[in-house]
């Protein structure tokens, strides 16, 4: 994101946030740049995933005219609840005391994980004078750098790929005055990095010494091998898992439906509690169509298969097409291929005007360091979430410009 941001030594954090999103970055870097004429353009710079392998039954739902015409129900509807409690039980071999966990439905995750750290941050502000601080990892998921932008807080970093994440973690949290909220991805994106229970557990034995909120993003949860490293799992052994801890999961990813912008959170009742106090005032509620459409997802296996066996086959053709590429290497869970390059943002701009393929640089996904490193930088991120044959497609055309 171009800007120098301290580390650890967080005093010296400067307060001049970037003003554009890393897609408003990559317009402005492409405004100039008109691909070739030879081939139809294809988009592998955003993680949408395109599969489409949901069954059109499943959104039947959405055909309720009648149900456009009544307000939403704040809160979901039952049947929409008793489906997010079903899947966590069925996904996570977990049964939820409800006297020790509440449940709230979202309209999709960005605007969740937004008010999350707003939240976060202006208790942080009752508790103590001064700045608050959010940890996130570098890189990050675009959205959880504007939250804080927007929260008035300061952002501060560990290293996604550090061997010792604990460790890591703790060194930023100590050496930081007042933390209010830390957030983790996982499985991470874009390094598809599966974080074990061992290490969740550690990490929220932090949050529970430091008294920071712990928030994780499991949106791609979906995509690794099996659901062992879902935080819920540590709900079977340990009744306090949860305090301090809000999860967050969507249908954007999972069941191809960005669109139809639902999800939910669940975790510490008073978390949830005040999001939804929040959200039911302030925020957007799903339609009555919605909530049925969102309860027949969330109640089928069948489609989740099918997506994770259209993305396997996606990253099976860039294992043949791009695997011998110095630096190359196949994410244990994800969407996104993490490939190194000399120059990010030139190859990025080459790849848009010879091949007529647009990618994501990745040092606008990251953020320097006092040291001056951006951990993106040098690195493109591609999406494998296209339909197969466009990802084919794509990377065919893609390989001689990466190769050069």
């Amino acid at each position: 994101m171009g800007h120098m941001i301290d580390q650890y030594q967080t005093h010296k954090i400067r307060t001049t946030l970037p003003q554009q999103s890393s897609f408003e970055l990559l317009r402005n870097l492409l405004k100039d740049v008109f691909p070739t004429k030879t081939f139809k353009p294809i988009a592998l710079h955003l993680g949408e995933v395109a599969t489409c392998c949901a069954d059109n039954e499943l959104f039947s739902g959405l055909t309720h005219t009648a149900d456009w015409a009544r307000y939403p129900p704040l809160g979901g509807t039952e049947e929409l609840k008793t489906a997010y409690k079903n899947w966590i039980s069925r996904s996570f071999h977990c049964s939820l005391d409800e006297t020790s966990y509440a449940i709230e439905p979202t309209a999709g995750s960005k605007q969740a994980i937004s008010v999350l750290i707003k939240l976060a941050v202006d208790q942080s502000a009752l508790s103590a004078s001064g700045r608050s601080f959010v940890v996130m990892s570098n890189p990050f998921y675009p959205t959880y750098y504007s939250a804080v932008h927007y929260s008035s807080a300061e952002p501060i970093f560990y290293d996604a790929d550090a061997e010792n994440l604990v460790d890591a973690i703790m060194q930023v949290v100590k050496k930081s005055d007042k933390v209010a909220a830390l957030i983790l991805c996982n499985p991470g994106q874009p390094n598809g990095r599966i974080i074990s229970i061992d290490v969740l557990c550690a990490i929220h034995k932090l949050a529970l010494e430091f008294g920071f909120q712990l928030i994780i993003d499991e949106c791609y949860i979906d995509f690794a091998p099996t659901y062992s490293a879902g935080y819920a799992n540590t709900v079977r052994d340990n009744t306090d898992a949860l305090q301090n801890v809000v999860l967050l999961h969507s249908l954007s990813k999972r069941s191809s439906a960005p669109g139809l912008r639902s999800g939910f959170l669940f975790g510490d009742r008073d978390l949830v509690a005040a999001y939804a106090s929040y959200n039911r005032n302030c925020g957007v509620s799903l339609s009555y169509n919605v909530c049925s459409v969102a309860a027949s997802l969330w109640k089928d296996d069948k489609h989740i298969a099918q997506q994770r066996a259209r993305i396997a086959y996606n990253w099976s053709i860039a294992d043949a097409i791009l695997g011998d590429i110095p630096g190359y290497k196949r994410v244990l869970a994800g969407l996104f291929l993490w490939l190194p390059v000399e120059d990010d943002q030139k190859v990025a701009r080459e790849l848009w005007e010879r091949t007529a393929v647009k990618t994501m640089p990745g040092s606008y996904l990251g953020a320097e360091d006092c040291t001056g490193h951006n951990p993106g930088k040098n690195h493109l991120r591609i999406s494998l979430s296209a339909q197969s044959t466009q990802v084919e497609t794509a990377l065919q055309r893609m390989k001689s410009v990466l190769v050069s």
